[in-house]
C-alpha cells in the first residue's frame, strides 16, 4: 500500500519555490543597484575631474576664471589644443 499524500502538499512546496525565489532575489537585487551607483560615482568624478581641468586650462590660457560652463565649452569646441576634452565634456552632457 501507498501512503497518502496530504492535500496541501503540493502548495507548500510551490510557497517554498517561491519564497526561496523572493529571498535569492532580495540578495542579489540591492547588490546590482549598489554597483551600479559605485560605476555611477566614478564616472561623475571623471568628468568633474575634467570639468576642472578644462576650467583650469580655459584659467591660464585667458587669465581670468570663467563664470559659466558654457565659456570653457566653447573655449574647448574652438580650441584645438584642448579637444582631448570634448568628448567627456560636451558629447555627454
Amino acid at each position: 500500500m501507498e501512503p497518502e499524500k496530504v492535500k496541501g502538499s503540493i502548495v507548500y512546496r510551490i510557497l517554498i519555490v517561491i519564497l526561496a525565489a523572493v529571498l535569492v532575489g532580495s540578495i542579489i537585487y540591492p547588490k546590482k543597484i549598489t554597483e551600479h551607483e559605485e560605476i555611477s560615482k566614478q564616472t561623475c568624478r571623471q568628468r568633474l575631474d575634467n570639468i576642472l581641468s578644462a576650467e583650469l586650462q580655459y584659467q591660464r590660457y585667458n587669465d581670468i576664471y570663467s563664470d559659466t560652463l558654457s565659456k570653457v565649452i566653447e573655449f574647448l569646441k574652438t580650441s584645438p589644443e584642448y579637444a582631448v576634452y570634448i568628448d567627456t565634456v560636451i558629447s555627454r552632457g
